[in-house]
């Protein structure tokens, strides 16, 4: 399985406060960091780009206890309003059991582990091509892994 490296740091354009449109990817990737950060599992990152209209990536991640996922959807939150974006819409705070994040471009599934297994987006979009994140490695850059 091939493996990349990505570098977003704080100075790259990706956070530069004002700018009109971050592009959708390195929004993903900025989001897929916050999650880890946060203690999130299995982050992939899914490019929808040519087969749905409602957005260019999913962001998907899990976590082992509803209050995880709370940490988790509130961190990308603050963590995208520091950046100036907000998101379009919030569903499924209250229950932490999925919560989805619309910013657009980028739409986030944050998932309680045994919902995410039983609705396994990931094989209703099986064709779409996924981005693992496995982690933060040393300069901030993420590790990639592309499933098979």
């Amino acid at each position: 399985m091939p493996r990349i490296d990505f570098m977003i740091s704080s100075s790259s354009s990706l956070v530069k406060r004002g700018e009109e449109r971050i592009d959708p990817r390195n929004k993903a990737l900025h989001i897929s960091r916050i999650a880890l950060e946060k203690k999130g599992e299995n982050v992939i990152v899914m490019d929808m780009r040519g087969l749905a209209v409602f957005c260019d990536f999913f962001v998907i991640v899990s976590a082992e206890s509803t209050r995880r996922v709370k940490a988790i959807a509130s961190a990308i939150v603050e963590g995208l309003q520091e950046l100036g974006l907000r998101n379009h819409h919030i569903e499924g705070e209250k229950d932490a059991l999925w919560v989805l994040l619309d910013y657009s471009d980028v739409v986030v599934h944050v998932f309680y582990k045994t919902i995410r297994d039983f609705y396994d987006i990931e094989r209703l979009w099986q064709d779409v091509p996924k981005e693992l994140i496995s982690s933060i490695c040393q300069n901030n850059q993420l590790k990639q892994e592309y499933p098979t």
